[in-house]
């Protein structure tokens, strides 16, 4: 198990996660309880993108950043519903704020990532499900968030549904500032 600021080295990230917030606002204007793992990640990285891959908005950043990452979810809750009842085959799971839906937590150009609540009652044993915008594959990780990054970042975990070079992306991390 890696930790934050394992992954941090590994980007050459020495900046803050510039928390604005505490998690028990964040977490009193949402319906669920975050991940230990997200958490430790968003107090050690602002909002922004992580090797040029997957594009992360801390809800804890800002107000500012906490209403982008509730509108992110918003937005991808009627793409993905409105995807569904065209292609159901595309899109086999509910999506928060469904009961029991996939909460999404982060995006790419080609990827959305969520937590599946259905896998777990804790928030710290969720599974990583993830989906490749541009086709009907679907991924699944095992692991924390962080865990998840580094596999991705060092080549240790791949699937079909995610990019093929992600070991091969600059290991890099660029900050967004919402303000």
């Amino acid at each position: 198990m890696h930790s934050a600021s394992d992954l941090a080295s590994l980007l050459n990230w020495s900046g803050d996660g510039a928390v604005g917030l505490s998690w028990e606002q964040v977490e009193a204007s949402l319906p669920w309880r975050f991940p230990e793992s997200f958490k430790d990640f968003s107090s050690t990285f602002p909002s922004g993108e992580l090797g040029e891959r997957v594009y992360f908005v801390s809800p804890v950043g800002s107000e500012e950043s906490l209403q982008t990452f509730k509108a992110t979810a918003e937005l991808a809750f009627e793409r993905f519903t409105s995807g569904r009842d065209t292609l159901p085959d595309y899109f086999p799971h509910r999506f928060h704020p469904e009961s029991g839906g996939l909460i999404l937590w982060a995006t790419g150009d080609d990827h959305c990532y969520f937590w599946d609540p259905r896998s777990s009652a804790s928030p710290d044993d969720w599974e990583i499900v993830f989906l490749e915008n541009t086709g009907p594959r679907w991924g699944s990780y095992k692991g924390t968030v962080i865990d998840f990054f580094w596999d991705l970042i060092v080549g240790d975990f791949e699937h079909e549904a995610l990019y093929s070079d992600c070991a091969q992306a600059e290991r890099v991390f660029t900050p967004y500032d919402f303000h």
